[in-house]
């Protein structure tokens, strides 16, 4: 398995069009703009519009390319990183090029209200839970204000959490955190999930034994 970070960079859409016109600016320093591709169709989905770079050579370390898949208005993605001699990357040096990007694109954001973030490696979501437990998380994920939690969203965490006790999914706190964290909720409304979480899987743990005839 990949032990590849990951980077997600948020702010308001105004704001991240100024950063996307800083970047295609870019044309010094260890990073450099190349060019840009506009979302199309794709066979089943659509491809997102993307933002590709170039780092220089340097010493003990490859050029490579790496680009920016422009999730929203208000949020790109690292989509992926390639040497440019297109030889295999190791995970070190793939999160070596990631820290070095992750700079670049920090200095670019200066004086905007644009956030980079860094996320280590995790186990991604959609190895631990079904098919049907990811799309209710997604579904919840979709609320428009992730600092308040109404009573529609409550409804959809919960119908997650039952699919999840149902297929008898394996997740640690820890995990379903950072996903959380990845997808822009702050810290109070991670805790109230986590805890809802908690006491949901074992609620309906005691209701199915109380079901069991003794």
């Amino acid at each position: 398995m990949r032990k590849i970070d990951e980077l997600v960079i948020r702010g308001k859409p105004e704001a991240m069009a100024q950063f996307k016109a800083r970047l295609q600016a870019a044309s010094d320093g260890d990073w450099a703009y190349r060019y840009a591709v506009a979302g199309r169709p794709v066979p089943q989905e659509w491809m997102r519009p993307m933002i590709v770079f170039r780092s220089r050579e340097s010493p003990g370390r490859r050029a490579v390319k790496t680009w920016l898949s422009e999730e929203r208005t208000d949020e790109f993605r690292l989509g992926g990183t390639l040497a440019d001699d297109s030889e295999r990357m190791s995970d070190e040096e793939h999160n070596i090029a990631i820290g070095s990007f992750a700079e670049f694109l920090d200095s670019s954001a200066i004086g905007l209200d644009v956030e980079v973030v860094r996320i280590p490696f995790r186990v991604k979501m959609e190895n631990l839970v079904s098919f049907e437990a990811m799309r209710r998380l997604r579904s919840f994920a979709e609320m428009p204000d992730k600092t308040h939690l109404d009573r529609s969203d409550l409804t959809r965490w919960r119908r997650f959490v039952t699919r999840v006790y149902l297929d008898s999914s394996a997740i640690y706190p820890e995990e379903l955190d950072g996903w959380l964290e990845a997808e822009g909720y702050p810290e109070e409304i991670r805790q109230a999930l986590l805890e809802f979480y908690d006491s949901a899987l074992v609620l309906l743990g005691e209701y199915d034994e109380e079901r069991v005839p003794s």
